[in-house]
């Protein structure tokens, strides 16, 4: 017997949040911090020193880690991006390639298991009808200079 289910967020009794990525106005995009800060009860620190990471609290769950998540389920496109206590970073999202963040937050994150004070869910964007390139410059003060460019194409079933 196989089941097959897909997760409804609409109708749900649980205090979830969607971030909408590409509705943010203009940004460094150097955290996670800058697209977490708008949830409320989610305090994400950005330290500006990348030996020590983002620290991420969701209701005063991981507050008492002195950097990095403790007591949170990370997931990028599905795939569980924090060990099974908890702990992990989020350094390694890709910031230029998000499409939404989804943040869980109160008793209902119990359902993702041990550790889970909170989940949050990044999701990459989706692959665009026609092949895209693109190029993103960004300068700022303290000698801010970033430089990107990507890459996109419609995803076909027969590889």
């Amino acid at each position: 017997m196989v089941v097959a289910g897909k997760r409804q967020v609409d109708g749900t009794p649980a205090s979830i949040d969607r971030i909408e990525v590409g509705a943010i106005a203009a940004r460094p995009q150097l955290s996670v911090s800058e697209l977490l800060r708008r949830v409320p009860g989610v305090a994400a620190r950005a330290r500006q020193n990348l030996a020590q990471d983002v620290q991420l609290t969701i209701r005063g769950v991981g507050a008492r880690s002195t950097f990095g998540v403790r007591g949170l389920r990370i997931f990028v496109d599905g795939i569980p991006a924090t060990m099974p206590d908890g702990q992990g970073q989020v350094s390694h999202i890709p910031l230029e390639a998000l499409g939404h963040v989804d943040v869980l937050r109160g008793p209902f994150s119990a359902l993702y298991g041990n550790a889970s004070g909170g989940v949050i869910e990044f999701s990459s964007a989706d692959p665009p009808a026609q092949a895209a390139f693109g190029q993103r410059l960004a300068g700022g003060s303290n000698a801010l200079a970033r430089e990107s460019l990507s890459w996109a194409g419609p995803w076909r079933r027969d590889g």
